[in-house]
Formats: structure tokens, C-alpha cells, sequence
């Protein structure tokens, strides 16, 4: 094998691992955010929505979408609930911290454990 073929070997891999920590972030950050949505009738819990490269109106389960999900994409994960920042800033004794907010504080961790996984 030469060096030049040893080189794609090598980038394509690399473009393969990339696209499945990509993926596997935005499921587990997603998993995270909607997990941590207080529930009464369930309805901000089902709202979440996820759109590549820009918000959406209305999607899918956002697994469907981050099996989609490309290297460059930019994954977006929205609530078009009118009272979802209420719930994010405290609104509910259920998440008195909000969920995002505590995700994104997460984030580091979340790349790292799964990077240790494998």
C-alpha cells in the first residue's frame, strides 16, 4: 500500500469517527434536554424538534433527523412551545435549573464520555 493510499485510508476513517461522535452528541445532548423537560400533560416534552442547518417548524423524532445528519451540518434542536423559556428559567419545580442550560454546561463531558466509550 502506498503512501498516498495510506493517506485516504487514513482521512476516511477519520471522517467516519467524526460523523459518528458528531451523531452520537447531538443524540445524547438531545436525550439529555428532553429528558430533563418537566412534564404535567407531556406536551413541552413532545414539542422539541430538530432541524439541520436551521430551525424548523415541525420534524420528525430527532433520532430520524441525526441519522442525517452530515460533517458541516449544524444541528438544531427547538421548542416552539410559547412557554418553554418559563419552563427553561425555573418556571416548573421539576426543572428548576432548565434543561438546556444545564445540557450545554454538560457539554464537555458529554464529548469526552463519549469519546471514551468509543
Amino acid at each position: 500500500m502506498g503512501f498516498q493510499t495510506s493517506i485516504k485510508r487514513f482521512n476516511r476513517d477519520v471522517d467516519k469517527k467524526s460523523l459518528r461522535l458528531f451523531r452520537s452528541v447531538a443524540l445524547a445532548a438531545s436525550d439529555k434536554v428532553t429528558s430533563r423537560t418537566p412534564i404535567d400533560t407531556g406536551a413541552a416534552r413532545g414539542a422539541w424538534m430538530a432541524g439541520i442547518n436551521k430551525p424548523v417548524a415541525e420534524s420528525e423524532g430527532y433520532l430520524a433527523v441525526i441519522n442525517r445528519l452530515k460533517l458541516g451540518d449544524t444541528f438544531f434542536l427547538t421548542n416552539k412551545l410559547p412557554y418553554i423559556r418559563r419552563l427553561e428559567y425555573g418556571w416548573s419545580q421539576q426543572a428548576p435549573a432548565g434543561m438546556v442550560r444545564i445540557t450545554v454546561a454538560e457539554f464537555q463531558g458529554i464529548v469526552k464520555s463519549i469519546l471514551i466509550r468509543g
